[in-house]
């Protein structure tokens, strides 16, 4: 590891110690797998169906929210299909940067988050962690995403992409969600001469985020569930459709111990998440009582949220949009120089390991 980036690590580890880790430690249920109904498994190719472990194991996973996009890891530990590999899994809540120091400790086994310049300079160090299945993305018809206000309409009164130069865009996180990658390479395929330096950017929650952009303070923002709906009512903005990738944003990343010391282990942990997907997730989940209910447990909300909010999208063959390698350098090399600590972008063999989906899409 870099030096500046071991003295990052050790000075959050310190924190971390101090304070407990600075997360949330649950620890999964421990339940029988006879429990737990094996109704549709024999329906599945055989590389799906279970195969439990000779000896019980743990995986550790850390995340900072059980949202919508990781359903897959809700359902496969609330409905079972966990146990049926014969493993228990310990969920650690924490912010990003502290579970990748985790991940670097050797204390968690998965990374359930988005690209990001913290992992992306933690791959470049040499670490030996790989982004190995995705986790969900939204619709096709979607209305998550970009939204306009129209007071940076041209004199046409109409939206065009040049209207973002100089604008005020708000979002989670600022500029460094992975997601704002496939904004502007939209904008480049549209042949729209705007980088990240050409917008002003504001880190707002969500929910301030919309209410800044209703009121006027900012010209574009990040709308996700469920303050979009806010703005399908509100005659001020408008939706910018594709403007930015409905495809997978977050991922579940592989530590040293289940890309190779415990490989086995590994497999069965994608195996039980591909399951799951495979099972509850393609079809509109929210119709299916048990899934609604293992995802408001999970997530701590009423199931009348999960109900109406617009479902996570699953994509059947596992993809990780491995071209999208190159877009993420190439977004935060262009916000600031210094920002990747590397000096050669990353391959996509260098981010990801797609050999665990692939294993899982015979049709044996």
């Amino acid at each position: 590891m870099r030096p500046g980036l071991k003295s990052l690590a050790m000075g959050l580890a310190l924190v971390m110690a101090a304070t407990g880790c600075g997360g949330n430690s649950e620890v999964a249920e421990k339940r029988e797998v006879s429990a737990f109904s094996t109704a549709g498994d024999e329906t599945l190719p055989q590389a799906l169906r279970p195969s439990p472990l000779k000896e019980r194991k743990t995986v550790k996973v850390a995340l900072a929210a059980m949202v919508g996009s990781y359903a897959a890891l809700a359902v496969a530990e609330r409905l079972g299909e966990f146990e049926k590999e014969n493993i228990k899994v310990e969920f650690e809540f924490l912010p990003a940067q502290d579970s990748l120091v985790m991940m670097t400790q050797k204390r968690v086994d998965v990374l359930a988050s988005q690209i990001s310049p913290g992992l992306l300079n933690i791959i470049g160090s040499g670490e030996g962690i790989r982004v190995v299945f995705p986790g969900g993305g939204r619709p096709e018809d979607t209305d998550q995403g970009l939204w306009v206000n129209k007071k940076i309409f041209g004199d046409n009164g109409k939206f065009d992409l040049q209207d973002l130069k100089g604008a005020d865009l708000a979002g989670p996180g600022g500029n460094r969600p992975g997601l704002w990658a496939t904004l502007f390479e939209h904008l480049k395929t549209n042949k729209v001469d705007i980088g990240p330096k050409d917008v002003n950017w504001q880190d707002l929650s969500s929910a301030d985020a919309v209410n800044a952009l209703r009121n006027g303070a900012v010209g574009a923002a990040y709308a996700s569930a469920p303050y979009q709906e806010i703005l399908l009512k509100d005659s001020c903005c408008e939706f910018v459709k594709g403007a930015i990738s409905p495809v997978a944003g977050v991922f579940y990343m592989f530590g040293q111990r289940l890309l190779k010391d415990d490989r086995d282990t590994g497999t069965a942990f994608v195996r039980a998440l591909a399951r799951s997907t495979q099972k509850y997730l393609l079809k509109d989940y929210r119709q299916t009582d048990e899934v609604v209910a293992a995802l408001a447990e999970a997530q701590k909300v009423p199931e009348k949220t999960i109900r109406e909010a617009e479902p996570s999208a699953f994509e059947a063959d596992y993809n990780l949009h491995t071209e999208l390698a190159p877009v993420y350098q190439d977004y935060y090399r262009a916000i600031d120089s210094g920002l990747l600590q590397y000096n050669s972008d990353l391959s996509d063999k260098d981010l990801y390991d797609s050999s665990f989906a692939e294993s899982l899409r015979s049709s044996g």
